[in-house]
């Protein structure tokens, strides 16, 4: 366990989570509560897109002639995300939110749709798994402050 990473967390404070004046267990429980943001998977945009009837919108922009160029490479792009395995739609990401954009612009995603893709993602994950820590035990916070003590 990176305890370094642990202290810092709570000294600092990054996200204003407000680990002041807490215990090592109420620490502990901040840490390992799913309440951020995570990453949709290409799998799960998948899955979505076909329940809400978007996987559909956002081929036919991809082959829309009458659509600018720009809002077609966006289609073409969209439809490359919904047939890979491996993308990760990360709503943090300039290229992610440049891509929800772009589709939206080009009419494949209406404002409905893009509040329903940032509900897939919300609270995905800890922040323990947030900063690669996985599950933070009371032993773990109370080792980490111990540090340098």
């Amino acid at each position: 366990m990176d305890y370094q990473a642990i202290r810092d967390e709570i000294d600092n404070d990054p996200e204003s989570i407000g680990y002041a004046g807490k215990t090592n267990a109420e620490i502990a429980v901040l840490m390992n509560t799913k309440d951020r943001d995570g990453i949709v998977t290409s799998e799960e945009f998948s899955r979505w897109a076909a329940a809400n009837g978007v996987a559909a919108k956002i081929r036919a922009l991809a082959e829309d002639g009458a659509a600018t160029d720009a809002n077609r490479s966006f289609g073409i792009y969209g439809d490359q995300v919904l047939r890979r395995g491996d993308f990760e739609l990360d709503q943090d990401n300039d290229d992610t939110v440049t891509l929800i954009t772009g589709l939206k612009t080009g009419g494949a995603l209406s404002v409905a749709d893009v509040g329903s893709l940032k509900a897939l993602a919300k609270n995905q994950q800890t922040r323990g798994e947030e900063l690669g820590l996985g599950l933070i035990k009371t032993g773990y916070v109370c080792k980490a402050k111990a540090i340098g003590a």
